[in-house]
């Protein structure tokens, strides 16, 4: 039976492997070269355009001392948006992965993040020793999309046939409307990716449906970047996200991509 293996070794052209890799193959060519993990000053060099640079994280059990009182901007998120700097450890394929979303979707990762920030300010308004236990509901949702998100860009006139097969949990439907460019499916979640790349058992991801306003763009960038603008907008629009999607989970078929 498939299973997860928790892959540590450093794998070069590993984005060739499957059509999933698509969205980020990109960005993941500039590390071809490269002969061991990456680290985190690596991938800062890699993508110098980006506005957030990628600092090592700190080890768990050096986080777990803190004995000063903490506010939302010490958090991981708020270290995103006041520093621009993203804590991220060496030797991670869910860390690199997250590198290469941002490199590949660098506005709707500045929004999703800045969103969260926003969460968290909100419950924590002074510095605290412990945080609250829970995420909310909206923090979940954010989460979901940060980590198991699949963006479904969508040409105009095509909309609710998207939404019926989602909704009906229909991918023989979904993979019709892909394979003729009624819609384009790109995976944003970067936990998805660090399974994609660990496992070859099957794997769901949360929706994200994506109003293209026109045809699809020809070329593969250029449909990045139109759901790098699309997903900004909708985190942008406070009623959105406000809890975690109830559609059925879409299966990540390669027919998909």
């Amino acid at each position: 039976m498939p299973r997860l293996v928790r892959r540590t070794t450093w794998e070069p052209r590993f984005f060739e492997a499957r059509p999933h890799f698509a969205p980020i193959a990109e960005a993941a060519a500039r590390f071809a070269r490269f002969e061991v993990f990456p680290t985190a000053d690596d991938c800062t060099r890699a993508v110098p355009e980006l506005g957030v640079r990628f600092v090592a994280a700190l080890p768990v059990p050096a986080r777990r001392r803190r004995t000063e009182p903490i506010d939302a901007g010490a958090l991981y998120d708020g270290q995103i948006v006041l520093s621009g700097v993203v804590p991220t450890r060496s030797g991670s394929w869910h860390d690199f992965f997250n590198v290469l979303v941002w490199a590949s979707f660098p506005r709707a990762k500045e929004a999703l993040h800045r969103r969260q920030y926003e969460a968290h300010a909100a419950r924590v308004t002074s510095p605290v020793l412990r945080l609250p236990g829970a995420r909310t509901r909206e923090q979940d949702a954010l989460a979901m999309v940060d980590e198991g998100g699949l963006l479904l860009l969508v040409a105009e006139g095509h909309e609710a046939a998207v939404d019926e097969a989602i909704t009906t949990a229909s991918l023989e439907s979904l993979v019709a409307l892909v394979q003729a460019r009624r819609a384009a499916a790109l995976v944003f979640g970067h936990a998805l990716y660090e399974h994609l790349v660990s496992s070859d058992a099957d794997v769901r991801a949360c929706s994200v449906v994506l109003h293209a306003h026109g045809p699809l763009p020809e070329a593969r960038a250029d449909v990045v970047a139109l759901a790098d603008a699309r997903l900004v907008e909708r985190l942008a629009n406070k009623d959105e996200f406000l809890t975690p999607s109830r559609a059925p989970a879409v299966p990540l078929a390669d027919a998909l991509f």
